[in-house]
């Protein structure tokens, strides 16, 4: 993503306190911690996915499970799948999806987030 350093299949990440100082093959400094990334995506930052349309709908339900899962436990009824899916967003309106979008990215901002998959 960033032409002076290139894309690399396979490469190291030097990090020197809270500033990345180093991206290439090979990349070796005595005394480090190594951390094995292999087979991984390495981005720079916080990265945050995120229903961001939901956001207002979040602590309304923050101990239910997905789905009724028949076990009769508190958190099974009222799940997210019967009051989320079937009966708060028929009556979500386009305004209500923007004003959740701009608060989740001002509080994703807040916390330091760098980098937000919308996963909607």
């Amino acid at each position: 993503m960033d032409p002076r350093v290139g894309d690399f299949a396979t490469a190291d990440v030097l990090v020197e306190g809270k500033k990345i100082v180093e991206v290439r093959p090979g990349t070796h400094a005595a005394g480090a911690d190594v951390i094995d990334a292999r087979g991984r995506i390495v981005v720079p930052g916080f990265v945050d996915t995120h229903h961001q349309f939901e956001t207002a709908l979040c602590g309304t339900l923050a101990n239910a499970v997905l789905f009724d899962d028949p076990s009769g436990s508190p958190s099974a009824v009222p799940n997210h799948a019967d009051y989320v899916l079937k009966r708060f967003s028929p009556a979500y309106r386009p305004q209500d999806v923007h004003i959740s979008v701009l608060f989740s990215g001002l509080a994703q901002l807040d916390a330091g987030v760098t980098t937000v998959l919308d996963t909607s």
